[in-house]
Protein backbone atom coordinates (compact mmCIF):
# COMPACT_ATOMS: atom_id res chain seq x y z
CA UNK A 1 0.00 0.00 0.00
CA UNK A 2 1.41 3.41 -1.01
CA UNK A 3 2.00 5.91 1.89
CA UNK A 4 -1.03 9.03 1.95
CA UNK A 5 -0.59 11.99 3.31
CA UNK A 6 -3.29 12.16 5.80
CA UNK A 7 -6.26 14.74 5.06
CA UNK A 8 -7.94 16.51 8.00
CA UNK A 9 -10.87 14.05 9.93
CA UNK A 10 -13.36 16.68 7.58
CA UNK A 11 -16.36 13.68 7.55
CA UNK A 12 -16.37 13.61 11.52
CA UNK A 13 -16.85 18.10 11.76
CA UNK A 14 -19.17 17.38 8.63
CA UNK A 15 -21.07 15.18 10.43
CA UNK A 16 -21.81 16.96 13.65
CA UNK A 17 -23.37 19.93 11.50
CA UNK A 18 -25.26 17.34 9.32
CA UNK A 19 -26.34 15.55 12.74
CA UNK A 20 -27.29 18.75 14.17
CA UNK A 21 -29.22 19.98 10.80
CA UNK A 22 -26.81 22.80 10.21
CA UNK A 23 -25.67 22.13 6.53
CA UNK A 24 -27.27 25.03 4.80
CA UNK A 25 -25.59 27.25 7.13
CA UNK A 26 -22.69 28.23 7.28
CA UNK A 27 -19.58 26.83 8.97
CA UNK A 28 -17.15 23.59 7.71
CA UNK A 29 -13.95 24.28 6.14
CA UNK A 30 -13.26 28.09 5.24
CA UNK A 31 -10.73 30.18 3.81
CA UNK A 32 -7.98 31.58 6.31
CA UNK A 33 -6.97 35.22 6.82
CA UNK A 34 -3.68 36.57 6.60
CA UNK A 35 -4.00 36.42 10.32
CA UNK A 36 -4.77 32.48 10.59
CA UNK A 37 -7.84 32.88 11.60
CA UNK A 38 -10.79 31.20 9.81
CA UNK A 39 -13.47 33.11 7.54
CA UNK A 40 -16.91 31.61 6.97
CA UNK A 41 -17.70 30.25 3.58
CA UNK A 42 -21.30 30.67 2.66
CA UNK A 43 -22.92 27.22 1.02
CA UNK A 44 -25.66 28.10 -0.19
CA UNK A 45 -25.81 25.54 -3.00
CA UNK A 46 -25.68 22.94 -0.85
CA UNK A 47 -28.71 20.85 -0.10
CA UNK A 48 -30.29 20.58 3.98
CA UNK A 49 -30.77 17.05 4.66
CA UNK A 50 -34.08 17.19 5.79
CA UNK A 51 -34.23 13.24 6.01
CA UNK A 52 -34.01 12.20 9.46
CA UNK A 53 -33.37 7.95 8.16
CA UNK A 54 -30.10 9.72 6.14
CA UNK A 55 -28.61 11.69 9.06
CA UNK A 56 -28.58 8.61 10.66
CA UNK A 57 -26.80 6.65 8.47
CA UNK A 58 -24.47 9.08 8.22
CA UNK A 59 -23.93 8.89 11.97
CA UNK A 60 -23.33 5.63 11.93
CA UNK A 61 -20.82 5.39 8.89
CA UNK A 62 -19.10 8.16 10.85
CA UNK A 63 -18.78 5.52 13.69
CA UNK A 64 -17.87 2.65 11.30
CA UNK A 65 -14.90 4.94 9.74
CA UNK A 66 -13.90 6.08 13.34
CA UNK A 67 -13.51 1.86 14.48
CA UNK A 68 -11.88 1.21 11.24
CA UNK A 69 -14.62 -0.57 9.80
CA UNK A 70 -14.50 1.17 6.17
CA UNK A 71 -16.31 -1.13 4.02
CA UNK A 72 -19.13 -1.15 6.70
CA UNK A 73 -19.18 2.42 6.44
CA UNK A 74 -19.27 2.88 2.67
CA UNK A 75 -21.76 0.88 2.73
CA UNK A 76 -24.07 3.62 5.40
CA UNK A 77 -22.87 6.04 3.33
CA UNK A 78 -23.97 5.41 -0.05
CA UNK A 79 -27.72 3.92 1.70
CA UNK A 80 -27.56 8.07 2.83
CA UNK A 81 -27.04 9.02 -0.49
CA UNK A 82 -29.62 6.94 -1.65
CA UNK A 83 -31.96 9.17 0.48
CA UNK A 84 -30.01 12.70 -0.09
CA UNK A 85 -28.03 12.48 -3.51
CA UNK A 86 -25.66 15.18 -4.21
CA UNK A 87 -25.05 15.79 -0.68
CA UNK A 88 -21.22 16.85 -0.77
CA UNK A 89 -20.97 16.12 2.64
CA UNK A 90 -21.75 12.75 2.25
CA UNK A 91 -19.44 12.32 -1.11
CA UNK A 92 -16.65 13.92 0.98
CA UNK A 93 -16.91 10.84 3.76
CA UNK A 94 -16.70 8.71 0.23
CA UNK A 95 -13.90 10.16 -0.96
CA UNK A 96 -12.31 9.83 2.92
CA UNK A 97 -13.60 6.29 3.05
CA UNK A 98 -11.86 4.82 -0.68
CA UNK A 99 -8.85 6.73 0.14
CA UNK A 100 -8.51 4.50 3.54
CA UNK A 101 -8.62 1.43 1.23
CA UNK A 102 -6.23 3.02 -1.10
CA UNK A 103 -8.78 2.87 -3.97
CA UNK A 104 -7.42 6.87 -5.20
CA UNK A 105 -9.46 6.65 -8.53
CA UNK A 106 -12.91 6.36 -6.93
CA UNK A 107 -12.09 8.42 -3.81
CA UNK A 108 -10.79 11.15 -6.53
CA UNK A 109 -14.81 10.73 -7.97
CA UNK A 110 -16.51 11.00 -4.78
CA UNK A 111 -13.95 14.36 -4.09
CA UNK A 112 -14.46 16.14 -7.48
CA UNK A 113 -18.59 15.18 -6.82
CA UNK A 114 -18.34 16.78 -3.78
CA UNK A 115 -16.25 19.81 -5.06
CA UNK A 116 -18.90 20.40 -7.71
CA UNK A 117 -22.00 20.14 -5.51
CA UNK A 118 -20.43 22.95 -3.52
CA UNK A 119 -17.69 25.19 -4.63
CA UNK A 120 -17.61 27.46 -2.18
CA UNK A 121 -16.62 25.20 0.62
CA UNK A 122 -12.77 25.10 0.04
CA UNK A 123 -12.51 22.16 2.10
CA UNK A 124 -13.57 19.75 -0.79
CA UNK A 125 -11.28 21.41 -3.28
CA UNK A 126 -8.68 20.59 -0.82
CA UNK A 127 -9.61 17.16 -0.62
CA UNK A 128 -9.38 16.70 -4.04
CA UNK A 129 -6.13 18.51 -4.81
CA UNK A 130 -4.58 16.29 -2.25
CA UNK A 131 -6.37 12.98 -3.28
CA UNK A 132 -4.82 13.77 -7.16
CA UNK A 133 -1.38 14.92 -5.39
CA UNK A 134 -1.32 11.24 -3.48
CA UNK A 135 -2.12 9.57 -7.32
CA UNK A 136 0.88 11.35 -8.64
CA UNK A 137 -0.90 13.97 -10.50
CA UNK A 138 0.70 16.40 -9.33
CA UNK A 139 0.14 19.03 -11.74
CA UNK A 140 -3.93 18.62 -11.48
CA UNK A 141 -3.32 19.28 -8.04
CA UNK A 142 -1.09 22.28 -8.92
CA UNK A 143 -4.24 23.49 -10.97
CA UNK A 144 -6.90 23.01 -8.29
CA UNK A 145 -4.42 24.73 -5.85
CA UNK A 146 -5.10 27.57 -8.42
CA UNK A 147 -8.74 27.24 -8.63
CA UNK A 148 -8.70 27.63 -4.64
CA UNK A 149 -6.54 30.71 -4.74
CA UNK A 150 -9.05 32.11 -8.03
CA UNK A 151 -11.70 31.81 -4.89
CA UNK A 152 -10.17 32.13 -1.94
CA UNK A 153 -6.51 34.46 -3.03
CA UNK A 154 -5.89 34.93 0.93
CA UNK A 155 -5.78 31.07 1.30
CA UNK A 156 -2.30 30.57 3.20
CA UNK A 157 -1.98 26.83 3.11
CA UNK A 158 -3.57 26.45 -0.26
CA UNK A 159 -0.36 28.65 -1.24
CA UNK A 160 2.35 26.56 0.45
CA UNK A 161 0.86 23.38 -0.88
CA UNK A 162 1.16 24.80 -4.53
CA UNK A 163 4.85 26.56 -3.78
CA UNK A 164 5.81 22.74 -2.02
CA UNK A 165 4.30 21.40 -5.93
CA UNK A 166 6.24 23.22 -7.41
CA UNK A 167 9.40 23.54 -6.05
CA UNK A 168 9.03 19.03 -6.45
CA UNK A 169 8.61 19.71 -10.39
CA UNK A 170 11.49 22.67 -10.26
CA UNK A 171 9.74 25.05 -11.32
CA UNK A 172 11.26 27.38 -9.05
CA UNK A 173 10.51 30.54 -10.11
CA UNK A 174 7.22 30.25 -9.95
CA UNK A 175 7.78 28.97 -6.20
CA UNK A 176 9.46 32.25 -5.51
CA UNK A 177 6.18 33.74 -6.54
CA UNK A 178 3.90 31.66 -4.85
CA UNK A 179 6.44 32.38 -1.36
CA UNK A 180 6.17 35.53 -2.01
CA UNK A 181 2.21 35.69 -2.28
CA UNK A 182 2.42 34.30 1.44
CA UNK A 183 4.75 36.81 2.37
CA UNK A 184 2.55 39.24 1.37
CA UNK A 185 -0.31 37.78 3.72
CA UNK A 186 1.28 36.40 6.85
CA UNK A 187 4.20 38.84 6.55
CA UNK A 188 7.91 37.87 6.16
CA UNK A 189 9.02 34.87 8.33
CA UNK A 190 12.42 32.77 8.84
CA UNK A 191 10.68 29.71 7.21
CA UNK A 192 10.00 30.96 3.97
CA UNK A 193 12.90 32.96 3.37
CA UNK A 194 15.19 29.98 3.84
CA UNK A 195 12.97 28.49 1.04
CA UNK A 196 13.07 31.50 -1.07
CA UNK A 197 16.79 31.39 -0.24
CA UNK A 198 17.32 27.97 -1.38
CA UNK A 199 15.30 28.71 -4.72
CA UNK A 200 17.62 31.30 -5.20
CA UNK A 201 20.96 29.64 -4.54
CA UNK A 202 19.50 26.90 -7.06
CA UNK A 203 18.71 29.36 -10.09
CA UNK A 204 21.93 31.49 -8.90
CA UNK A 205 20.15 34.41 -8.73
CA UNK A 206 22.86 36.57 -7.39
CA UNK A 207 20.73 39.39 -6.92
CA UNK A 208 17.99 37.23 -5.45
CA UNK A 209 20.42 35.48 -2.78
CA UNK A 210 21.86 38.98 -1.46
CA UNK A 211 18.25 40.64 -1.13
CA UNK A 212 17.13 37.48 1.04
CA UNK A 213 19.89 37.53 2.66
CA UNK A 214 19.99 40.75 3.62
CA UNK A 215 15.92 40.41 4.90
CA UNK A 216 16.85 37.51 6.90
CA UNK A 217 19.56 39.84 8.25
CA UNK A 218 16.96 42.52 9.21
CA UNK A 219 14.23 40.04 10.27
CA UNK A 220 16.86 38.05 12.79
CA UNK A 221 19.87 40.99 13.37
CA UNK A 222 21.27 38.56 16.25
CA UNK A 223 21.71 35.96 14.43
CA UNK A 224 24.97 36.66 13.21
CA UNK A 225 26.00 33.80 11.20
CA UNK A 226 23.80 35.25 8.99
CA UNK A 227 26.43 37.57 7.91
CA UNK A 228 29.12 35.21 7.81
CA UNK A 229 27.20 33.27 5.23
CA UNK A 230 26.47 36.32 3.22
CA UNK A 231 30.22 37.18 2.62
CA UNK A 232 30.87 33.96 1.73
CA UNK A 233 28.04 33.92 -1.01
CA UNK A 234 29.73 37.00 -1.85
CA UNK A 235 32.94 35.90 -2.16
CA UNK A 236 31.62 32.64 -4.25
CA UNK A 237 30.15 35.65 -6.85
CA UNK A 238 33.48 36.82 -7.08
CA UNK A 239 32.55 40.12 -5.16
CA UNK A 240 35.45 40.15 -2.49
CA UNK A 241 35.65 43.63 -1.22
CA UNK A 242 31.53 43.29 -0.94
CA UNK A 243 32.34 40.04 1.21
CA UNK A 244 35.20 41.81 3.16
CA UNK A 245 32.78 45.07 4.08
CA UNK A 246 29.86 42.71 5.29
CA UNK A 247 32.44 41.03 7.74
CA UNK A 248 34.04 44.04 8.72
CA UNK A 249 30.64 45.94 9.58
CA UNK A 250 29.44 43.07 11.57
CA UNK A 251 32.47 43.26 13.37
CA UNK A 252 32.23 46.37 14.44
CA UNK A 253 29.01 46.27 15.30
CA UNK A 254 29.42 43.08 17.50
CA UNK A 255 33.21 43.85 18.97
CA UNK A 256 32.97 40.63 20.72
CA UNK A 257 32.18 37.62 18.16
CA UNK A 258 34.49 36.21 17.63
CA UNK A 259 33.15 33.78 15.24
CA UNK A 260 33.18 36.70 12.33
CA UNK A 261 36.47 38.63 13.29
CA UNK A 262 38.04 34.84 12.86
CA UNK A 263 36.12 34.32 9.40
CA UNK A 264 37.22 38.13 8.16
CA UNK A 265 41.11 37.56 9.40
CA UNK A 266 40.85 34.04 7.11
CA UNK A 267 39.29 35.75 3.89
CA UNK A 268 41.94 38.69 4.09
CA UNK A 269 44.54 36.22 4.43
CA UNK A 270 42.80 33.78 1.70
CA UNK A 271 42.74 37.35 -0.75
CA UNK A 272 46.89 38.53 0.01
CA UNK A 273 45.86 40.94 2.53
CA UNK A 274 47.69 39.56 5.12
CA UNK A 275 48.91 42.60 7.30
CA UNK A 276 44.76 43.40 7.48
CA UNK A 277 44.30 39.88 8.74
CA UNK A 278 47.03 40.04 10.83
CA UNK A 279 45.79 43.34 12.48
CA UNK A 280 42.14 41.80 12.80
CA UNK A 281 43.83 38.81 14.71
CA UNK A 282 45.54 40.84 16.89
CA UNK A 283 42.15 42.67 17.54
CA UNK A 284 40.38 39.55 18.64
CA UNK A 285 43.28 38.56 21.05
CA UNK A 286 43.50 41.97 22.79
CA UNK A 287 39.89 42.88 22.64
CA UNK A 288 39.47 44.56 26.18
CA UNK A 289 36.73 43.88 28.38
CA UNK A 290 36.96 39.83 27.48
CA UNK A 291 38.08 37.50 30.97
CA UNK A 292 40.02 34.38 30.84
CA UNK A 293 36.42 32.43 31.20
CA UNK A 294 35.27 34.18 27.68
CA UNK A 295 38.88 33.83 25.99
CA UNK A 296 38.88 29.76 27.40
CA UNK A 297 35.46 29.14 25.57
CA UNK A 298 36.17 30.92 22.61
CA UNK A 299 39.20 28.84 22.38
CA UNK A 300 37.42 25.45 22.70
CA UNK A 301 35.08 26.43 19.82
CA UNK A 302 38.03 27.26 17.52
CA UNK A 303 39.88 24.07 18.82
CA UNK A 304 36.69 22.28 17.41
CA UNK A 305 37.61 23.36 14.15
CA UNK A 306 41.38 23.45 14.16
CA UNK A 307 42.04 20.81 12.23
CA UNK A 308 40.08 21.99 9.29
CA UNK A 309 41.15 25.28 9.82
CA UNK A 310 44.32 26.42 10.47
CA UNK A 311 43.48 30.17 10.54
CA UNK A 312 41.12 28.66 14.03
CA UNK A 313 43.98 26.92 15.06
CA UNK A 314 46.56 29.65 15.67
CA UNK A 315 44.35 32.03 16.93
CA UNK A 316 43.12 28.99 19.37
CA UNK A 317 46.89 28.59 20.54
CA UNK A 318 47.16 32.23 21.26
CA UNK A 319 44.34 32.29 23.18
CA UNK A 320 45.47 29.51 25.33
CA UNK A 321 48.60 30.73 25.93
CA UNK A 322 46.76 34.28 27.61
CA UNK A 323 44.43 31.70 29.49
CA UNK A 324 47.23 29.66 30.73
CA UNK A 325 49.26 33.16 31.70
CA UNK A 326 46.13 34.23 33.44
CA UNK A 327 45.48 30.99 35.09
CA UNK A 328 48.26 28.50 35.29
CA UNK A 329 46.72 25.70 36.41
CA UNK A 330 43.86 25.48 33.67
CA UNK A 331 44.59 21.47 33.07
CA UNK A 332 42.17 21.28 29.99
CA UNK A 333 44.10 24.71 28.68
CA UNK A 334 47.26 23.24 28.86
CA UNK A 335 45.91 19.82 26.76
CA UNK A 336 44.77 21.77 23.92
CA UNK A 337 47.53 24.03 23.48
CA UNK A 338 49.91 20.57 23.82
CA UNK A 339 48.10 19.04 21.85
CA UNK A 340 47.88 22.19 19.03
CA UNK A 341 51.66 22.79 19.07
CA UNK A 342 52.52 19.18 18.57
CA UNK A 343 50.26 19.33 15.29
CA UNK A 344 52.28 22.41 14.26
CA UNK A 345 55.43 21.15 14.93
CA UNK A 346 56.43 23.27 18.14
CA UNK A 347 57.39 19.99 19.75
CA UNK A 348 59.84 21.36 22.63
CA UNK A 349 56.82 23.57 24.44
CA UNK A 350 54.26 20.79 23.48
CA UNK A 351 56.16 18.09 25.38
CA UNK A 352 56.29 20.18 28.52
CA UNK A 353 52.31 20.78 28.78
CA UNK A 354 51.35 17.45 28.09
CA UNK A 355 53.70 15.97 30.41
CA UNK A 356 51.67 18.46 32.80
CA UNK A 357 48.86 17.23 31.98
CA UNK A 358 49.18 13.47 32.42
CA UNK A 359 50.79 14.48 35.92
CA UNK A 360 47.78 15.92 36.89
CA UNK A 361 45.39 13.60 35.01
CA UNK A 362 47.21 10.15 34.41
CA UNK A 363 44.29 8.00 33.02
CA UNK A 364 44.36 9.01 29.62
CA UNK A 365 47.00 6.73 27.63
CA UNK A 366 46.62 8.63 24.61
CA UNK A 367 48.00 11.63 26.32
CA UNK A 368 50.87 9.44 27.61
CA UNK A 369 51.60 8.54 23.64
CA UNK A 370 51.58 12.18 22.33
CA UNK A 371 53.57 13.51 25.66
CA UNK A 372 56.05 10.81 24.69
CA UNK A 373 56.02 11.09 21.45
CA UNK A 374 56.67 15.04 21.98
CA UNK A 375 59.50 14.24 23.74
CA UNK A 376 61.27 11.76 20.75
CA UNK A 377 60.17 14.56 18.04
CA UNK A 378 62.28 17.46 19.69
CA UNK A 379 64.98 15.45 20.20
CA UNK A 380 65.24 14.40 23.80
CA UNK A 381 64.54 10.34 22.80
CA UNK A 382 65.92 8.82 26.33
CA UNK A 383 63.57 11.42 28.31
CA UNK A 384 60.79 10.00 25.59
CA UNK A 385 61.39 6.48 26.60
CA UNK A 386 61.19 6.86 30.21
CA UNK A 387 57.63 8.60 29.41
CA UNK A 388 56.71 6.12 27.60
CA UNK A 389 57.53 3.65 30.50
CA UNK A 390 56.02 5.69 32.92
CA UNK A 391 52.59 5.23 30.95
CA UNK A 392 53.14 1.59 30.18
CA UNK A 393 53.30 1.23 34.18
CA UNK A 394 49.58 2.64 34.29
CA UNK A 395 48.64 0.67 30.68
CA UNK A 396 50.45 -2.08 30.12
CA UNK A 397 51.10 -3.54 27.00
CA UNK A 398 49.75 -0.56 24.74
CA UNK A 399 51.01 -0.76 21.25
CA UNK A 400 51.54 2.57 20.83
CA UNK A 401 53.38 3.08 24.11
CA UNK A 402 55.41 0.85 23.21
CA UNK A 403 56.46 1.87 20.12
CA UNK A 404 57.69 5.66 21.10
CA UNK A 405 59.35 3.56 23.97
CA UNK A 406 60.96 1.26 21.79
CA UNK A 407 62.11 4.16 19.20
CA UNK A 408 63.17 6.64 21.88
CA UNK A 409 65.61 3.56 23.40
CA UNK A 410 66.78 3.24 19.41
CA UNK A 411 67.58 6.90 19.01
CA UNK A 412 69.27 6.74 22.37
CA UNK A 413 71.13 3.91 21.41
CA UNK A 414 69.96 1.76 24.48
CA UNK A 415 70.25 -1.38 21.84
CA UNK A 416 69.86 -3.93 24.40
CA UNK A 417 66.48 -2.88 26.01
CA UNK A 418 65.45 -1.57 22.57
CA UNK A 419 65.73 -4.84 21.30
CA UNK A 420 63.65 -6.78 24.25
CA UNK A 421 61.36 -3.83 24.12
CA UNK A 422 60.30 -4.08 20.16
CA UNK A 423 60.69 -8.18 20.60
CA UNK A 424 57.27 -7.35 23.00
CA UNK A 425 55.54 -4.76 20.40
CA UNK A 426 55.94 -7.41 18.12
CA UNK A 427 54.05 -9.95 20.52
CA UNK A 428 51.35 -7.03 21.17
CA UNK A 429 51.18 -6.15 17.26
CA UNK A 430 50.31 -10.24 16.60
CA UNK A 431 47.49 -9.90 19.21
CA UNK A 432 45.75 -5.97 18.69
CA UNK A 433 46.64 -5.67 15.37
CA UNK A 434 47.65 -8.69 13.37
CA UNK A 435 46.34 -7.20 9.77
CA UNK A 436 48.35 -4.17 10.22
CA UNK A 437 51.46 -5.18 7.97
CA UNK A 438 52.75 -1.88 7.77
CA UNK A 439 53.11 -1.43 11.77
CA UNK A 440 54.50 -5.56 11.16
CA UNK A 441 57.34 -4.09 8.68
CA UNK A 442 58.27 -1.40 11.09
CA UNK A 443 58.68 -3.07 14.01
CA UNK A 444 60.90 -5.70 11.90
CA UNK A 445 62.83 -2.86 10.44
CA UNK A 446 63.73 -1.35 13.84
CA UNK A 447 64.70 -4.66 14.94
CA UNK A 448 67.35 -5.05 12.07
CA UNK A 449 68.50 -1.69 12.44
CA UNK A 450 69.58 -2.46 16.14
CA UNK A 451 70.80 -5.94 15.33
CA UNK A 452 72.73 -4.93 12.60
CA UNK A 453 74.41 -1.79 15.55
CA UNK A 454 75.36 -5.24 17.48
CA UNK A 455 77.35 -6.19 14.53
CA UNK A 456 74.61 -9.85 14.53
CA UNK A 457 74.31 -9.23 10.38
CA UNK A 458 73.03 -12.26 9.84
CA UNK A 459 70.00 -11.86 12.19
CA UNK A 460 69.74 -8.00 10.60
CA UNK A 461 69.82 -9.36 6.82
CA UNK A 462 66.44 -11.61 7.55
CA UNK A 463 64.80 -9.61 9.83
CA UNK A 464 64.80 -6.78 6.91
CA UNK A 465 63.82 -9.37 4.80
CA UNK A 466 60.78 -10.16 6.33
CA UNK A 467 60.40 -6.47 6.59
CA UNK A 468 60.26 -5.70 3.43
CA UNK A 469 58.04 -9.11 3.07
CA UNK A 470 55.87 -7.53 5.25
CA UNK A 471 55.49 -4.38 3.88
CA UNK A 472 57.04 -3.99 0.32
CA UNK A 473 56.74 -0.15 0.39
CA UNK A 474 58.67 0.17 3.47
CA UNK A 475 60.96 2.76 2.21
CA UNK A 476 63.02 2.68 5.49
CA UNK A 477 63.89 -1.20 5.33
CA UNK A 478 64.35 -1.13 1.72
CA UNK A 479 67.15 2.09 2.18
CA UNK A 480 68.55 0.65 5.16
CA UNK A 481 69.14 -3.29 3.69
CA UNK A 482 70.54 -1.12 0.66
CA UNK A 483 73.11 0.58 2.88
CA UNK A 484 74.02 -2.27 4.88
CA UNK A 485 74.77 -4.25 2.09
CA UNK A 486 76.82 -1.44 0.27
CA UNK A 487 78.85 -1.02 3.57
CA UNK A 488 79.74 -4.37 3.43
CA UNK A 489 80.08 -4.84 -0.49
CA UNK A 490 77.95 -7.30 -0.17
CA UNK A 491 75.67 -8.61 -3.05
CA UNK A 492 75.59 -5.13 -4.66
CA UNK A 493 73.11 -5.46 -7.20
CA UNK A 494 70.32 -6.93 -4.81
CA UNK A 495 71.53 -3.48 -2.80
CA UNK A 496 70.98 -1.51 -6.22
CA UNK A 497 67.46 -2.78 -6.60
CA UNK A 498 66.08 -1.74 -2.81
CA UNK A 499 67.36 1.24 -3.18
CA UNK A 500 66.09 2.30 -6.38
CA UNK A 501 62.88 1.21 -4.86
CA UNK A 502 63.41 3.43 -1.87
CA UNK A 503 64.26 6.43 -4.18
CA UNK A 504 61.01 5.60 -6.50
CA UNK A 505 58.99 6.21 -3.09
CA UNK A 506 60.49 8.99 -2.12
CA UNK A 507 62.57 10.81 -4.58
CA UNK A 508 63.32 13.86 -2.69
CA UNK A 509 65.17 12.11 0.45
CA UNK A 510 68.81 12.89 -0.17
CA UNK A 511 69.31 9.77 2.35
CA UNK A 512 67.88 7.38 -0.59
CA UNK A 513 69.72 8.89 -3.26
CA UNK A 514 72.62 9.08 -1.13
CA UNK A 515 72.58 4.96 -0.80
CA UNK A 516 71.71 5.09 -4.76
CA UNK A 517 75.37 6.97 -5.21
CA UNK A 518 76.73 4.92 -2.55
CA UNK A 519 76.21 1.83 -4.11
CA UNK A 520 77.58 3.22 -7.34
CA UNK A 521 80.99 4.19 -5.42
CA UNK A 522 81.10 0.48 -4.34
CA UNK A 523 80.74 -0.92 -7.66
CA UNK A 524 83.52 1.77 -8.46
CA UNK A 525 81.09 3.11 -10.67
CA UNK A 526 82.01 6.84 -9.80
CA UNK A 527 80.66 8.89 -12.36
CA UNK A 528 77.22 7.47 -12.05
CA UNK A 529 77.78 7.98 -8.08
CA UNK A 530 78.76 11.23 -8.29
CA UNK A 531 75.13 12.22 -10.55
CA UNK A 532 73.00 10.20 -7.89
CA UNK A 533 74.79 11.99 -4.48
CA UNK A 534 74.81 15.33 -6.42
CA UNK A 535 71.02 15.12 -6.49
CA UNK A 536 71.24 14.55 -2.71
CA UNK A 537 72.95 17.22 -1.70
CA UNK A 538 70.76 19.41 -3.90
CA UNK A 539 68.04 19.01 -2.20
CA UNK A 540 69.37 21.48 0.34
CA UNK A 541 68.63 18.52 3.18
CA UNK A 542 72.06 16.58 2.96
CA UNK A 543 73.68 15.44 6.29
CA UNK A 544 77.38 15.32 6.63
CA UNK A 545 77.89 12.16 5.63
CA UNK A 546 76.31 12.90 2.44
CA UNK A 547 78.71 15.83 1.78
CA UNK A 548 81.59 13.57 2.73
CA UNK A 549 80.54 10.95 0.38
CA UNK A 550 80.69 13.30 -2.62
CA UNK A 551 84.08 14.30 -1.59
CA UNK A 552 84.97 10.86 -1.14
CA UNK A 553 83.85 10.45 -4.74
CA UNK A 554 85.08 13.33 -6.45
CA UNK A 555 88.50 12.27 -5.24
CA UNK A 556 87.96 8.98 -6.82
CA UNK A 557 87.68 10.83 -9.91
CA UNK A 558 90.78 12.76 -9.56
CA UNK A 559 89.00 15.96 -8.75
CA UNK A 560 91.20 17.32 -5.76
CA UNK A 561 89.43 20.98 -6.11
CA UNK A 562 85.64 18.92 -5.56
CA UNK A 563 86.56 16.72 -2.88
CA UNK A 564 88.15 19.28 -1.23
CA UNK A 565 85.34 21.67 -1.01
CA UNK A 566 82.66 18.57 -0.70
CA UNK A 567 84.84 17.45 2.47
CA UNK A 568 85.51 20.94 3.91
CA UNK A 569 81.51 21.17 3.87
CA UNK A 570 81.10 18.16 5.52
CA UNK A 571 83.72 19.46 8.08
CA UNK A 572 82.05 22.51 8.87
CA UNK A 573 78.37 20.19 9.75
CA UNK A 574 80.64 18.07 11.65
CA UNK A 575 83.51 19.87 13.08
CA UNK A 576 84.43 16.20 15.67
CA UNK A 577 85.07 14.00 12.61
CA UNK A 578 88.82 14.11 12.82
CA UNK A 579 88.82 11.09 9.24
CA UNK A 580 87.57 14.31 7.32
CA UNK A 581 90.87 16.92 8.84
CA UNK A 582 92.93 14.11 8.01
CA UNK A 583 91.21 13.47 4.68
CA UNK A 584 91.86 17.27 3.87
CA UNK A 585 95.41 17.31 4.87
CA UNK A 586 95.99 14.33 2.71
CA UNK A 587 95.25 16.57 -0.48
Amino acid sequence: MRVLKLMKPAIFIAGLALSAGLVAGCGGAGAARGDGSARPVTRQSDPAIRDTRARQLFVRGMTKHYLGDIREAIQLFEQALQLSPGEPALLSAMAEAYTMLDDLSTATYYAQQAGAAAPRNVHYQQQLAQLQLNAGNAGQAAETYKDILRRFPEHFEALFDLAGIQVSAGQYREAIATYRQIMDLLGESREVLDQVLQLYVRIEDQEGVERTFRSLIALDPADLSLRRMLSEALLKYGRTDDAVAVLARSLEENPGDFETGLALADLLHEVGRDAQGDSVQAYLLDHPGTSPGQMFNQAVALYRRSLADSAAAAVAADLLTKVLDADSDNTDAKAMLGDLLFRAGSYEKASTLLYDVVQINPRNPDMWYQAAAAFLQAGKARRASDVADEGLTLFPGRLNLLRVASFGLIESYQNRKAIETLNETLQVQAEDAPEDSVLLGEILSALALVEGRLRNQEASDSLYALAIEADPDNSFALNNFAFSLAERSARLDEALELGLRAVANDPENPAFLDTVGWIYFKKKQFAEARDWITRAVDTGRASAAVYEHLGDTYDRLGDAAGARKYWQEALSKNPENMALQTKLEGI
